[in-house]
Order: C-alpha cells, then structure tokens, then sequence
C-alpha cells in the first residue's frame, strides 16, 4: 500500500490531501473528471441529417452551451475564418450552380489531355462544421445533403461523398491528385521525354506521406447513409492514374477515429469488416463502358481463385459530381486475413515474376526450382507440386483469362499468394499452405481497345490466347507450361474449360450478368460523359450515350462469338474431335445432384437451367475426350440407378455421344432413426430456384431441420430491398414457395433467406424478359 500526502488545485483553489490509499486517489480523479465541464469534445449536431431532400431543407446546428460554431460549403475543415453559425443555413437544389474542380486542368498531361465538361455537372451540398470554446475545438463533422425534386429517387445506385480539403488534392507541392511539382521537376530534367501512363507527377506518388485525411459517406439507393466515417486517402492504379478521373484507395485506420468499414457494403458475400476499399475508375476502361473488369470478376466469383468484390457508384467529390466510380476490394494482407481467417502477419503475397508485397518468395521460388530440375510429367513429382500449390485455382484462373483474351496478361497482372503453413489437407482452400491465384486489371478483355473497328474486334475475338497462355521460354507462362506435360493436369485442363463454357461463361447466363450491370450505370452514364468531356483523343470519353451503348455491344458481341474461336484453339492444339451435346437430369433435385468432371450441377454454380426430369440440361465436350459423370446424393437419401441404363455404379465415363444421361435417387429402404424423423432435413439449406434464367415466375425451395420461423427477402443487386417474399412460422421439413416478378425488368436479383437461428443463405436468381 502507498500512501501520499500533498496539495490539490481544483478550478483555481488549492486542497490539502489527508493520506489515502493511492487507489482511492485514482477514484478521486476519476469523479472530478466526470464531474467537471468539458469542452468541446462532442461533435455539432446537425438537424435534419445528411441525405436525399425533395425540395429545400433549413439545416441548424447545434453545440453544447457557450460554444461557437463555425462552417464551410467547400470541403475544408472550419477555421476562425470561416462561416459562423448564426441562424438556420438554407440548403437548395444546387443543379444550376457552376462547378470549380471541374475545371482544374493540371491533372493530366498529353498522353490523356483534360477536357473541360461538355454538360451540366450535378452538385450537392457538403457541410463541415465544428465547435470552438475560445481554445480548443471540437471535432469536425460532415455531412451531404443531395436535394433534387426526385429525392430519394434520384439515384438508384450506390452514391458516394468524399470530402477533403481542397489542398490535399489539387496543392501544387502536397496535393495529390495533380501533376504538381513532380511533374515539372521531371519534365525540366528530360524535357526530351514524351508523356506517358507512368511519368512522374504528384498523384503517381505512393506510401504514407502522400496519405490526406477525408470524409467517407454511403448513400444506398433506399436513403440510408450505412456508413459515414473519417478515412484516409491515397491515388490508386497504375497508368490510369494518368487519366482525369483517378482511382482512389481509402483506408480505414483507428487514427481517424474508426479502424474498419463496418457494412455488408457487397450483397452477394456474407461479410461487413473491410480495412482498405478502392473507389476504381474502371481501368483503361474508363472511357469505354466503366464497368468491364467488374463485369469479369462478377462472371467467375464462384471459383477457386481470389476476386475483387464489385459494387457499381457514382462518387461525388467535394459536393461535384465526379462520375461512376466503381466499389471494390483491394487486395493486400487484410484482404487474405478478413477472407481466410489466416494470420495477416503470416502470409507470402507475391506479383508479377515473384515480387514480394508480404511475406517471402522463397517457398515459390523453391517450387519453380522443383519443377526446372526435373518436370511434373510424373505423377509423383505433380502429387508433390499439388501440396505447393492449388492447381484447381491455377487452373481456373488461367482459363478465365483465355477466355477473357486479357491481352495485359501474363505479362502483367499477376498476382498469388499463401498462408504461410506447411501443407495441410485438413486445412480449407486458402488455409493449406498452398498457392493460389488472384484475378485484378482484367481491362484489357472482353474486346477493350482505345478505338473500336470491325478489324480490333475481329482480331481481338479470335485471338488464340491458349497459345499464349502456354508457350514456352517465358518467365510468365513457364508454370502453365510446365504442368501441361502432366497428362492428368493436361486431362482436367481441357475439361476444366468446357466445364465453364458449360455453365459460367455459357452464353445465356453471361449475356444477362452484362445486361443486368448495363441497366445499372446506364441511367448515369450520360451524366459520366458530360462530366469528363470529349474530344478526338484516343482516350477521350464516348461522344454520347448511344456510343456508350455500342461499346457495350462489343462485349455482348465478344460473348456471343468468342466460344467457338477458343473451342477450335483448343482443337488444333490438342488434336481433339467436334463438339457433341449430352442431356443430364435427376429425378428429383431435392434427393441428389450430378457433377461433370469437377463441376457440381447445383448451386453455386452459376448457368444452370433446370434439370429436373422430364427437363433436362444440356452440355457440350470434346468427342474423344473422356468425361466423368458422378451422381451424388443428399443426406438422407441415396442413388439408385441411371435411368435407361439401370447400371447402379454411381460414376460414368463418357467419351462420345449417348442418350440422355438421368441420375434417379430415392429414400433408404430401412433407416435406423424413428419413423417420424425420416422426412426431416438434416441442414438449413435454400436451393437455387428453378427455373433460372426465369419469365416471369419461379419457384425456391428451402429445407427446415426444425420449426421455427422463417424470412425471405428479394434484393436488387445494388442491395436494394424490393419486396418480402415469406416472413411467418415453418414447420420442420422442405417447403418451396412461388416468386413472381411480372413487375420487374430484367436483371440479376438475389434472395436472402434467414433461418430461425439467425443463419442466411442467399441464392442469385435471372430475371431475363
């Protein structure tokens, strides 16, 4: 115990301490501190709150008693030089106000020349306000106030609101969004050097001393504001940087109050804990159709291999409109950490030819050493490489991008990773040790050029990137290369793309994800191009919404021809047959499913039909090269033969044409449980709904393994709740219910069922007129 005896001043007037206990000391201190005035502490409050308003607002602050309060309309933080508050601020429509960062020109150089605006430019209203006592202030607090005579209506799209002062932006010295001082220090020194995607300016700088403080805000399409938070701000990409819309990475720290985006911001993926997001102009696409490499990765999120997240949005900046700036993930260490539950301490993350961005190269490069010094053509030599490496994500991977015809990869764009673990086969995808593969900057796919032709396209569509993907004597292609000379890799290789073409990339279900994501930005695009202006440069916006439109339509063209170009890559070099059609179906599709290959025929694979008997589905291989047929059933029930075959070996090998190919399961015909729990499901499950794509009704079921109640909601695919389907008591059991969509335009909607254990399911359903 300690004791102390000493003199106390309180609010001016000194007290003698008798001895106490230190502890009760530290009580004592703990009162007066709850006890006496603090200043300035609490933010303003403003009321009515940020948001949609259909016609003019009179916005009042408020602070505690005695304090001042100062305001701005420009995005800088409030200062003694500032508007004071001293009455209601009234805040209007501001559609007929001029723009001023619109007409910064020092933000991009020759090789992507600024043009001014070609149309009106939509602002809205940022306030910034906080409190001062005389000495200290208060902290600072923004809000956006979108006022238009459609309010809520406005936009049905994701919007959001990033603030920052001015300076931190467009300074000559520190702002970071401009050429600046870099810039013509570079151009003094090499005034011989032409401009390009990588010279030097301001906003090509990276790491922490050109991070600025900013606002962040979410608007959803329904009016709420999910998130609204203090972030940092960074310039993102590579040579997009050069262009006048840039990408920007923000980041969620504890030193600007909050340490994490704390929203389910993406619908489709059950996760609310984000670190870093980017705000992404699309890429080299920005001036084409703003959403291409959104697109790809949405087409194959299902797969083994890493994805960015994507949420279609229109940014404002500073209260100006800023145009569509696309919502995505961002790779790096929190990313793999918040996905796989792994260590972010403990993982090796590497790009292009084993270039470190975490961790070490050194389990890789001791992999590549492996397979130089004596191949994989063996099987005991791959069997050991499929414990480095997840050749299931490889695989994919590439074949996404053969597909795709990225012409910037695999040169370029190359990015993988590991959990830092031995090898463990217990361990789930992405926790095993092993490497796998991540998809980003896929820009140059799906027929993307700077000027379109009938001759780009022609060329771009059948371009043989399998060739590419896999020549020798390039540090890129050597892995690809390598395990083709592994018959069984080769084998699943060239299964493993019918596969897609059979369901993810099969023409239908990618001709609606395009249309869907078409339909979304289409009602802002043209705003997007008056905002970014036109001209006869190579890398100037659309002229107008119906060039737009025929940008699109190279890519719904891509979709429709690129199949058959690869399909025939694919023949001449692996000297296989024609394509031939087999049908499959079950009996019943609450009993079992069938898997080709390594494709289940069930939910999630994506660009199914329904294929319950007497329907069926039909899919297309190479003739001459074997496939394998698997009926597997469900818990509680088993396979019972093949229907026209009457064979009951569970597995087939098919290598040509045969009649259609039926899985039929049943019921045990003895269980060892009573009577009445044989019907019961084992698991809380909701099915994909059939049939899928659908006009203009479908049907879902879910199973129930005990009573209890039961919600169903349908949500656009900007999480926009449209409608509750079910939402009462369930008795234990399977239940299917019928969706009806007669209102509803075409596009891609998701279903989200909540158990009565608070578990949710989703199902993504294609609404196709």
């Amino acid at each position: 115990m300690g004791f102390i005896r000493s003199g106390l001043r309180i609010c001016g007037q000194k007290y003698f301490i008798v001895p106490f206990n230190i502890r009760l000391i530290a009580f004592l201190f703990f009162l007066l501190s709850i006890s006496l005035p603090v200043y300035a502490q609490e933010k303003i409050q403003l009321s009515p709150g940020a948001g949609f308003y259909s016609s003019n607002i009179s916005l009042e602050l408020s602070a505690a008693e005695g304090e001042q309060i100062y305001y701005t309309l420009d995005g800088s933080i409030p200062d003694l030089n500032s508007n004071q508050y001293l009455g209601p601020i009234n805040l209007s429509d501001r559609s007929d106000d001029e723009p001023e960062l619109a007409y910064i020109s020092n933000i991009s150089h020759n090789y992507s020349p600024w043009v001014p605006p070609s149309g009106p430019v939509q602002l809205i209203t940022v306030v910034r306000a906080r409190s001062f006592n005389g000495d200290e202030w208060g902290e600072t607090t923004t809000a956006s106030y979108i006022i238009s005579d459609e309010g809520e209506n406005r936009y049905d799209i994701s919007v959001v609101s990033l603030v920052t002062s001015k300076e931190h932006l467009f300074d000559y010295e520190t702002g970071i969004y401009v050429l600046g001082k870099i810039y013509d220090d570079y151009k003094r020194a090499r005034p011989w050097e032409a401009d390009g995607l990588g010279t030097p300016a301001n906003y090509t700088q990276r790491g922490d001393e050109w991070e600025r403080p900013a606002h962040f805000e979410l608007f959803e399409p329904n009016g709420e504001r999910p998130l609204a938070m203090d972030i940092g701000i960074r310039m993102h990409g590579g040579g997009s940087r050069a262009f006048q819309q840039k990408s920007f990475r923000l980041y969620s720290r504890s030193d600007y109050g909050t340490s994490r985006f704390r929203y389910q911001i993406f619908p489709d993926q059950d996760l609310d804990n984000y670190n870093r997001l980017i705000l992404r102009n699309s890429g080299q696409d920005w001036m084409k159709t703003a959403f291409r490499d959104g697109f790809m990765h949405t087409l194959v999120r299902h797969l083994p291999f890493e994805t960015m997240a994507f949420k279609p949005a229109v940014l404002f900046l500073n209260g100006e409109f800023w145009g569509i700036a696309n919502i995505r993930e961002r790779y790096d260490k929190f990313y793999l950490s918040t996905k796989f539950d792994v260590n972010e301490d403990g993982v090796d993350h590497l790009s292009g030819n084993a270039g470190v961005e975490e961790g070490s190269a050194d389990h890789y490069n001791s992999m590549l050493d492996y397979i130089r010094n004596g191949g994989v053509s063996s099987m005991v030599r791959y069997r050991y490489i499929q414990t480095q490496m997840d050749t299931e994500s490889f695989k994919y991977y590439n074949l996404a991008n053969i597909y795709y015809n990225n012409r910037d990869w695999p040169h370029n764009n190359i990015e993988f990773w590991r959990s830092q673990s031995d090898y463990d086969a217990t361990e789930g995808p992405g926790r095993d040790g092993r490497w796998r593969w991540m998809m980003f900057d896929t820009d140059f796919g799906f027929a993307w050029t700077d000027r379109h032709t009938e001759a780009t396209y022609n060329w771009q569509v059948s371009q043989d990137y399998l060739t590419q993907a896999t020549r020798p004597n390039h540090w890129s292609t050597f892995l690809l290369h390598e395990l083709m000379k592994n018959e069984e890799f080769k084998h699943e290789f060239i299964n493993g793309y019918r596969d897609l073409m059979n369901t993810a990339f099969r023409k239908e279900r990618v001709l609606n994800v395009l249309e869907s994501l078409r339909s979304t930005i289409e009602p802002y695009a043209e705003e997007h191009l008056h905002r970014w202006g036109n001209s006869d440069h190579r890398w100037s916006m659309p002229k107008d919404l119906n060039e737009w439109n025929t940008n699109v339509n190279y890519m719904r063209r891509f979709a429709n021809d690129r199949e058959a170009f690869v399909d025939e890559h694919f023949i001449e070099k692996y000297s296989l047959g024609d394509l031939y059609a087999i049908d499959v179906s079950v009996n019943d599709t609450t009993m079992g499913f069938i898997r080709v290959n390594k494709t289940d025929l069930m939910y999630p694979t994506p660009g199914l039909e329904r294929m319950d008997y007497p329907n069926s589905f039909e899919m297309n291989y190479f003739d001459g090269h074997p496939i394998t047929i698997k009926a597997i059933p469900f818990d509680g029930y088993e396979f019972s033969h093949w229907l026209n075959d009457q064979a009951d070996v569970d597995s087939l090998s098919i290598s040509g044409p045969t009649s259609e190919i039926v899985a039929v399961f049943k019921r045990p015909l003895t269980v060892s449980v009573d009577d009445s729990d044989i019907n019961l499901p084992i698991n809380f499950e909701l099915f994909q709904n059939y049939p899928n794509p659908f006009n203009p009704s479908t049907q879902i079921q879910f199973s129930l393994p005990h009573d209890g109640r039961i919600k169903m909601d349908v949500f656009d695919v900007n999480g926009k709740l449209l409608f509750t389907q079910l939402d009462r008591e369930y008795v234990a059991g399977t239940h299917q219910t019928t969706i009806k969509m007669d209102e509803f335009s075409s596009g891609a909607y998701l279903i989200v069922l909540k158990s009565p254990d608070g578990i949710i399911q989703t199902r993504l359903m294609t609404l196709l007129k």
